[in-house]
């Protein structure tokens, strides 16, 4: 009966978004448990549960899902390492963040804009002047000096938000280690 306890709680912690309500609980002699909710959700509704990483694993060998229209789509799971996660096929690390010039050296190769051109990123490096950024063009290579302020952007969008995305964990991440 003491593993039954984490489950039942873990269990009966369905999202904020769509709050299904019990049908049944079945207790088994064994000490497993059977908890069924059943209701109506809008299109496309998600709901998510918690439960203790030790029981993860139970939990999936036992969770069935049931839709009348078929409609289940996926089970997914977050990340254990959410850094990992965020930083799974961008050409930079974490540490890439520590200066505007590391950043832009990691994204060599990628279409930026900065300072009215656009251009391969090619070089970045810091100068008493300011930041040195060099783009490859169509017309050759580019030599920019950009002051503080001026901003070097990613053309391809969806890079971008990745970048953001990854920029927001690293934040968590210094947050979450400081007590």
């Amino acid at each position: 009966m003491r593993r039954t306890l984490p489950v039942l709680l873990c269990l009966t912690l369905p999202a904020a978004a769509a709050e299904l309500p019990v049908r049944s609980v079945t207790l088994s002699n064994a000490g497993l448990m059977q908890i069924e909710r059943a209701g109506s959700l809008p299109p496309n509704a998600s709901i998510t549960f918690r439960a203790p990483l030790e029981d993860v694993d139970d939990v999936l060998k036992s969770l069935l899902l049931r839709d009348p229209a078929g409609q289940v789509e996926a089970v997914r799971l977050p990340p254990q390492d959410p850094e990992a996660e965020a930083f799974r096929g961008l050409p930079l690390r974490p540490e890439d963040f520590a200066s505007r010039a590391a950043l832009l050296q990691a994204l060599r190769g990628q279409e930026v804009q900065a300072g009215g051109t656009t251009g391969r990123l090619a070089a970045a490096e810091e100068s008493e002047a300011g930041l040195r950024v060099t783009l490859l063009t169509p017309e050759g290579l580019r030599l920019l000096l950009l002051r503080e302020g001026d901003e070097v952007r990613p053309t391809d969008a969806a890079l971008a938000a990745r970048l953001a995305r990854a920029a927001e964990v690293v934040a968590a991440s210094r947050i979450a280690d400081e007590r």
